[in-house]
């Protein structure tokens, strides 16, 4: 693999995102479907298959774990076939699962051209295809969060912090470390976190907006920033890494009035909002988003009624349930 791809990778991993828009119904019905418990009603489904990204990063191995919460009650196993980031592998990989019997794959494609080869070998052989955070042609059903929320959540967690840690200023500077060149669904993850603080009532001003989604470039683009806005009131990242290496470069400036909140379920930052480094997070949901793909093939296999896209709620992290995501997660 490449530098430049495997940056890419890496970018895709921290921000873990799909491009969908879907009615607000869709994801009431993903908190529905991201329940823990599962409904076991007329399946017959006796295997369903999982294809990541690559199982090398904690994301893709917690929603195996979601998946294998519902299958597991269901006594449905669960393949799971690692591509490790090879599009053509991750086609074969497909093939091989339908051939041992998979009744169901979610994939999280790497290249959505390239895995039209491996849905239409599904289809032919009537397995159902779940788009698992990953937008393709001739998924049955797409399953992931709604970028625009992710982002959302995050202004409107910031807001109210923002307000109460620096009362009194009458527009406050706000810095942007985003992902844009990433696909339109950073541009509306970004577009979430200025929507949520306004809707907070923060009168704000966007004194930088930068790319910088990597915890080295996220660092210098601080430092620079920093030297251009030494009283910036907060910085806002669209993923975990921008948020780290954004605080780095606060603290070794010595810069105790800067606020920074990104996204994300690093540990590092779960440790950060148990300590109070960092003021709160939000999560995409991987352990839900498994679920939901497992419930979702199941409802399939049952003839429900299933909408195109469900969305899996993001869930708003604070220092009250840093430690129970944590241990959700982290648990070895």
């Amino acid at each position: 693999m490449t530098i430049a791809s495997r940056g890419r990778l890496l970018a895709g991993l921290a921000i873990s995102a799909m491009a969908m828009t879907a009615p607000a119904f869709a994801q009431d019905e993903g908190a529905k479907y991201a329940s823990p418990t599962a409904d076991c009603t007329g399946v017959t489904y006796d295997k369903i298959g999982y294809s990541p990204l690559t199982m090398q990063f904690d994301y893709f191995q917690f929603i195996e774990a979601g998946i294998k919460q519902i299958a597991d009650q269901c006594k449905v196993q669960v393949l799971t076939a690692d591509p490790n980031n090879d599009a053509t592998k991750q086609v074969s990989d497909i093939e091989s699962l339908i051939s041992a019997g998979a009744k169901s794959v979610s994939i999280y494609s790497i290249d959505p051209k390239a895995v039209e080869t491996a849905v239409d070998a599904a289809k032919a052989a009537n397995v159902k295809v779940l788009a698992a955070v990953s937008v393709f042609d001739g998924a049955d059903v797409s399953v992931g969060i709604s970028d625009h929320e992710f982002g959302y959540q995050e202004g409107l967690l910031a807001g109210p912090i923002v307000k109460k840690d620096k009362p009194g200023v009458a527009k406050y500077k706000v810095a942007i470390l985003n992902a844009d060149s990433l696909g339109p669904n950073l541009l509306d993850r970004k577009k979430g976190l200025t929507d949520g603080l306004s809707a907070a009532g923060v009168d704000f001003e966007v004194v930088s907006d930068v790319e910088a989604w990597a915890e080295d470039t996220a660092l210098s683009a601080t430092e620079t920033l920093l030297q251009a806005h030494p009283d910036v009131d907060l910085i806002l990242t669209v993923n975990d890494p921008g948020s780290l290496g954004a605080l780095n470069a606060v603290e070794a400036a010595g810069n105790k009035n800067t606020i920074v909140m990104g996204l994300g379920i690093d540990k590092r930052v779960l440790q950060g909002v148990l300590d109070g480094t960092f003021p709160g997070s939000v999560s995409p949901a991987p352990i839900e988003t498994g679920r939901a793909l497992a419930a979702v093939s199941f409802a399939l296999n049952r003839g429900d009624k299933v909408p195109a896209n469900v969305v899996v709620p993001v869930v708003t992290i604070t220092k009250d349930n840093a430690q129970a995501i944590m241990d959700s997660l982290y648990k070895k």
